[in-house]
């Protein structure tokens, strides 16, 4: 009886101790658990505060080039708003300065000299030619209405469709006209006869012609 005791009591003791010696280990592991991700924890704050910070920085130098870009913007507005006055100031002392030859009229920059005599419009584009000047086009209404007064009659414009039928072009630099005053119903290339000039009417008003047909005209040249 006291033998089996003994081992009894050997046993619990040896159990005892196992599960001293267990529990030790475990509470260690879990120390040093705690002790990792508490160090983790504290990196991991640390890199939130260090992205804040960069977050913050960012936006102040975000917020400082806007601010220092409208300031640009705002300069460069005035210095192009600067630089169009100084141009329309050279502008008009070179229109002030320029001159047009004798009997030749003025108006906005441009030179302008009436023929009366009627002739077709390929012998009005030679005469013109002759003085380094081309069959006044007209490209605006305040010219259209200048070049009224200046002739008080019909006169060629200085446009063609000959080498598109109804598209109309400058003779001076073949580009497509951008304005135009046609009568109703017009250009209307009647009876399909090629008619691929134009006659300003002495009310204002254009109609396609042959360029055949004859008129008087206006040359036209940049003032020297």
């Amino acid at each position: 009886m006291d033998v089996l005791t003994d081992r009894v009591e050997a046993f619990e003791s040896h159990i005892e101790t196992m599960f001293t010696s267990e529990t030790r280990k475990l509470n260690s592991s879990i120390s040093h658990t705690l002790n990792d991700l508490t160090s983790e924890v504290k990196l991991l704050k640390t890199r939130i505060l260090q992205i804040e910070e960069t977050a913050i920085a960012f936006k102040e130098t975000v917020v400082d080039i806007r601010k220092q870009s409208a300031t640009n913007c705002a300069k460069f507005s005035n210095f192009e708003s600067k630089i169009n006055d100084e141009i329309q100031e050279m502008k008009m002392e070179l229109a002030a300065r320029a001159t047009c030859p004798s009997k030749w009229k003025t108006f906005m920059g441009y030179c302008y000299l009436l023929y009366q005599d009627a002739v077709n419009f390929d012998s009005a584009e030679t005469i013109c030619s002759q003085s380094s000047a081309f069959v006044a086009d007209i490209q605006s209404d305040d010219e259209l209405n200048y070049l009224k007064l200046l002739s008080g009659r019909n006169i060629w414009v200085g446009i063609t469709d000959r080498n598109a039928e109804g598209q109309w072009t400058g003779v001076r630099n073949g580009k497509r006209v951008e304005f135009t005053h046609w009568d109703s119903g017009q250009p209307n290339n009647f009876a399909a006869n090629d008619e691929d000039c134009a006659v300003m009417y002495s009310n204002g008003k254009w109609h396609d012609y042959e360029c055949s047909h004859t008129s008087a005209f206006v040359c036209k040249k940049m003032v020297m």
